[in-house]
């Protein structure tokens, strides 16, 4: 944005004219300029320095009453300009409170106080944030640099992140945590040195944004997505995890991977997030949520869902839920071995402790595991060698790097016991063809690995619930998934 400043010295008080746009927030991250005018005023106007506001109108950002811009130079206190006209517009005008000085060299949106290092500005983004519908309610950071002290362009520090949510749920509050521990808000830093402002985390910002959307929520529709908007600190994120938190204590989440956000942008999270008042995928729900009409979503898919690090408290009562299906047992469920529900199912219980919760979703069987144990091992009849656990990959399952003798056999079983969930080929013994497709059946006869009797070879073995499908891979080639 081009800057042309006028100040007289007899000047009492200073005001600032907008013209064009405060900010442009273009989708493609490049902000866009606007002219601003200094002149002197006919008479003092008293202005107020309550808590800015700024309302997002499509990609444009409008000033709101109580908006305070500061001018100053390097290592000098900053001069305050309030707004005194265009309020819900894009062009307002700004005056000052004291006579200025001449030859400002920088300028910032919102305004600071004594917070002046040479080129650089200490400023904060908010942390807790509050729902505006179809705009933003806390300070949008902006910027100017000048060489002369006539001609100021701004540009938009901050970014915008528009999530878009969908679904029938009241929504009360939403966080987004940076994964990689970046700063997304709080302490932050505005670099005046180069030719544009830079908007940057201090040592202190804080990795976790809320938006608050109220006691009484934010009810979404079905049919249209419903946007709600963060401002956030730019920068390059390892991922971002998302958690909406309804009126009744249930959070829906949902993680991005590597992403940048830009200054002076429009950052779309991507499709609507689904936010339901009753579970659309598999859930657990008891005494031990924030009451029966919460519920905490599991994850993964291809025939597998599970849940991690779940706190079970005493006396604890639950059920596993899909809509408004359960599936349950009958009184306390063992720890580390296969549990077969029913739907309609009784009520269950498990000691207290914390656990890593698995569930078929083709045979209906439930694993609640010692957190960090798995519910599948790979074992047989193989020298110097025992169960090793699989990991879960994508819902799918694996066990990488298996040293076996060939000529011996080997079945998938629930970990640390054999059992109904013993999973091997048909009704007799075969041997595998490997890096091809096998189809598995509970209680299957054993399966042999191919090779010159006694002669080492090492595979990797998929395994996948979803059509009951294994694969005996070479070392770090995966199957061909469908």
């Amino acid at each position: 944005m081009k800057k042309i400043l006028f100040l007289t010295s007899m000047a009492l008080v200073a005001a600032v004219s907008f013209s064009c746009n405060k900010e442009n927030i273009e989708g493609n991250g490049n902000a866009a300029g606007e002219e601003v005018v200094l002149y002197a005023p006919q008479s003092v106007i008293k202005a107020s320095s309550v808590e800015t506001k700024t309302a997002l109108s499509g990609l444009e950002i409008l000033w709101e009453e109580g908006d305070v811009i500061s001018l100053f130079n390097e290592d000098d206190t900053p001069m305050n300009y309030s707004l005194i006209s265009g309020e819900n517009t894009t062009s307002g005008e700004f005056r000052a409170e004291s006579e200025p000085e001449t030859g400002y060299s920088y300028a910032i949106y919102p305004a600071v106080s004594g917070q002046v290092d040479g080129t650089s500005v200490s400023v904060t983004v908010a942390q807790n944030q509050t729902y505006l519908a179809e705009g933003f309610s806390t300070e949008f950071p902006m910027g100017a640099v000048t060489s002369d002290g006539e001609n100021f362009t701004f540009t938009n520090l901050a970014t915008v992140l528009s999530l878009p949510l969908q679904g029938d749920a009241v929504v009360r509050s939403i966080s987004i945590e940076a994964v990689g521990g970046e700063g997304l808000a709080g302490d932050a830093t505005v670099d005046f040195s180069g030719a544009t402002p830079v908007l940057a985390a201090a040592g202190d910002a804080s990795p976790v944004v809320t938006l608050d959307c109220g006691e009484s929520g934010v009810q979404l529709s079905a049919d249209a997505a419903t946007v709600f908007n963060f401002i956030l600190i730019p920068g390059e994120y390892s991922g971002l995890k998302v958690s909406v938190t309804d009126v009744n204590g249930h959070v829906t989440e949902r993680s991005t991977g590597d992403l940048t956000l830009v200054a002076g942008s429009v950052k779309n999270f991507g499709s609507a997030l689904e936010v339901n008042s009753t579970p659309q995928w598999w859930c657990l729900v008891g005494s031990f949520t924030n009451n029966w009409a919460s519920w905490i979503d599991m994850h993964g898919d291809n025939g597998l869902s599970y849940c991690l690090d779940v706190e079970i408290p005493e006396s604890n009562t639950f059920k596993i839920r899909i809509n408004n299906e359960y599936w349950g047992g009958n009184g306390t469920i063992n720890i580390d071995a296969p549990t077969l529900l029913a739907s309609p199912g009784s009520d269950m219980s498990v000691a207290a402790g914390t656990y890593d919760i698995y569930w078929d979703q083709y045979a209906h069987y439930m694993f609640i595991m010692n957190s960090g144990n798995t519910p599948f091992s790979v074992s047989g009849d193989f020298n110097s060698w025992g169960d090793t656990q699989m990991e879960i990959v994508d819902g799918r399952m694996v066990a990488r790097n298996i040293e076996f003798t060939a000529g011996t056999g080997f079945k998938i079983k629930s970990t640390g016991s054999w059992g109904d969930y013993d999973l091997g080929f048909g009704a007799q013994d075969i041997d595998i063809i490997p890096n091809t497709e096998l189809s598995v059946q509970h209680k299957g006869q054993n399966m042999f690995i191919p090779g010159e009797d006694g002669t080492t070879v090492t595979y990797d073995i998929w395994f996948q619930l979803n059509g009951m499908k294994l694969w005996v891979m070479t070392p770090g080639v995966e199957p061909a998934f469908e």
